[in-house]
């Protein structure tokens, strides 16, 4: 094999273990077991919970990333077995951005609505670079 077939033989071998998303599979990569904690599939991010009081406010969420996140993704209000017949809403932002940490992010809830928040938690994934 000369250079040039080895020089395209590589560049094809490249290609083809390139992992991108112009080579997988719809649906062949799944989120994970969303369980606090857990990493979300093959991503660089994370799954995080934290209680909430029933108010609105900003609240500190605890992670185990290991670097400062670059993006925080609200994944809703879990609610305990005696209210899962009550509509709970919430909205989120990310707020001090700029205090993030490689074990912390500061978030904004805000309760929408007249069932309260109590005894509720809010779920997270906070991804990196």
């Amino acid at each position: 094999m000369g250079p040039a077939t080895s020089a395209t033989a590589n560049t094809e071998l490249l290609r083809m273990l390139r992992v991108d998303s112009t080579n997988m599979q719809p649906r062949s990569v799944g989120f994970g077991d969303m369980s606090p904690g857990s990493f979300v599939g093959p991503l660089n991010a994370v799954v995080a919970e934290i209680p909430v009081s029933g108010a609105t406010g900003i609240y500190t969420v605890q992670h185990n990333l290991g670097q400062v996140p670059t993006v925080v993704f609200f994944v809703g209000i879990n609610r305990p077995q005696d209210l899962m017949s009550t509509d709970i809403f919430a909205m989120f932002a990310p707020v001090n951005v700029d205090k993030w940490t490689d074990t912390a992010v500061q978030v904004s809830i805000y309760h929408i609505g007249v069932a309260s928040l109590d005894r509720c938690s809010a779920k997270f994934i906070i991804g990196g670079a």
